[in-house]
């Protein structure tokens, strides 16, 4: 439950804007769980091949194939923060700081989730 809560972000992001402001935060309490869990998982799943093709799905073992999506996620987010550290960093010159930002976006999620 906890981490359907986590994830509810995702389903957000592929609502409508005007429909996710006005219902999103009655989202939980007015759509049944099942569906939840359907929405969530969909949107997981389309952020992945969408970000790293459909042959890294198909190339991942089915049995990890949930344990890869849920550290995609906090993947992403290191490479955020990661990103914006990098970004405020001073006595770095500016085109070394946009290439390694620039590396970090493009490998980052992938590297930090150690599957190729």
């Amino acid at each position: 439950r906890d981490v359907c809560l986590k994830l509810l972000g995702l389903v957000k992001n592929h609502l409508p804007k005007k429909m996710a402001e006005m219902a999103f935060d009655r989202l939980e309490t007015n759509v049944p769980p099942q569906y939840l869990v359907a929405a969530i998982a969909s949107s997981l799943a389309s952020k992945i091949v969408y970000s790293e093709g459909v042959n890294f799905v198909k190339s991942q073992p089915p049995e990890n194939l949930s344990k890869i999506a849920l550290r995609f996620i906090e993947a992403e987010a290191e490479v955020a923060s990661l990103e914006k550290s990098l970004g405020g960093a001073q006595g770095m010159d500016s085109a070394d700081k946009d290439k390694a930002i620039d590396l970090i976006r493009r490998g980052g999620v992938r590297s930090l989730l150690d599957v190729f």
